[in-house]
């Protein structure tokens, strides 16, 4: 997707109303950083049950034991890895760092990879880890988003 298709998505393919509205300010103060963006974008082999199940079944457990990175960003060769959370903590630093390995892994451009987490809030203790670990912290905290977050973590 372009950032304009981005911006014009009611809520994008596989995300959150919190993760779309995150994506959609990130675009919207950077609209010429990317090209474009991937959304709930796979990565890594996943799980075969095997043989012995039908061939459906076997790829509809790959599907859903693949690992799958909130946001991929591309302008030319160079790529962003980007997690989209209402609150980064370390349980996003360790899926980052999982996702740049499985991509590394796959043979996939790692020249310039920036590896980042878009958000609302950062804890002061996450922040000495995400510093260590080079990955790039976005804060967005408008009402929107606010209220977006609340509503995800009343249900």
């Amino acid at each position: 997707m372009t950032g304009d298709q981005v911006l014009a998505a009611g809520q994008l393919d596989g995300a959150t109303v919190l993760e779309t509205l995150l994506a959609q300010a990130y675009v919207r103060k950077y609209p010429a950083r990317w090209d474009d963006y991937s959304f709930n974008f796979r990565l890594g082999t996943g799980s075969d049950p095997g043989p012995n199940y039908d061939a459906s079944i076997r790829r509809m457990n790959i599907l859903l034991t693949q690992k799958r990175i909130d946001m991929v960003t591309r302008k030319g060769g160079l790529y962003g890895l980007w997690e989209l959370k209402a609150r980064a903590g370390l349980s996003a630093l360790g899926q980052l760092l999982g996702y740049q390995a499985m991509w590394e892994k796959e043979g996939r451009p790692s020249s310039g990879l920036t590896i980042g987490i878009i958000t609302r809030l950062v804890d002061a203790d996450v922040s000495i880890a995400l510093e260590r670990h080079q990955i790039a912290v976005e804060i967005f905290d408008t009402p929107e988003i606010l209220q977006a977050a609340t509503l995800q973590n009343s249900g």
